[in-house]
């Protein structure tokens, strides 16, 4: 059998997983960008080391000593921010395959439990057609429990109607017999 619980987990699972798969990626992307910025203070140093005191270049450098600074922060900021995308998405996936079970696969059961036990009782002649199924939502499972209830009340209808006419057919047959005694 397949379970549609397990297909839920399935498919939330692969959108973890893919969110998961974004922030590392962007982390990764964040590394990059580090290491060009390692490279460009590098390069920097380097400049300053071979223009030594030349005018101007002190305003420059405190210039781009700003801005990459500013770009460190930046990324420094944004691994936390991924950091914590990461470990908010797992949770929020966990808590989505818990809610999904308890929202979907349980009363999914339910009905299919309630169905089997009435269609054993109908197949070992001792089925009660009066059981209904118990659930009280407005979504496509109430709509299943409601369906599968109706199909219970024509049931039982169709099988009064054939006690009807099988007590109709004997009482027939006996008036028949009494009058070819008599």
């Amino acid at each position: 059998k397949s379970s549609i619980g397990r297909k839920m987990v399935l498919i939330l699972g692969i959108l973890g997983f893919i969110t998961l798969m974004m922030c590392v990626l962007n982390l990764m992307a964040y590394d990059v960008l580090d290491g060009y910025n390692q490279s460009l203070v590098e390069c920097i140093e380097e400049y300053e080391k071979l223009t030594g005191a030349v005018a101007g270049t002190d305003e420059i450098v405190a210039e781009m000593d700003y801005v990459l600074q500013k770009i460190e922060t930046k990324i420094s900021g944004t691994y936390i921010f991924d950091i914590i995308l990461v470990v908010l998405s797992m949770v929020v996936t966990v808590i989505a395959i818990f809610v999904s079970g308890s929202m979907i696969v349980s009363p999914i059961k339910k009905v299919s439990g309630e169905l089997e036990e009435i269609v054993d009782g109908i197949q070992h002649d001792n089925g009660d057609l009066t059981v209904r199924v118990k659930i009280k939502s407005n979504d496509e499972i109430g709509l299943l429990g409601d369906k599968i209830n109706h199909m219970l009340d024509e049931l039982t209808r169709l099988n009064l109607s054939r006690e009807q006419e099988m007590k109709a057919n004997q009482l027939a047959e006996l008036r028949l017999m009494q009058q070819q005694i008599n």
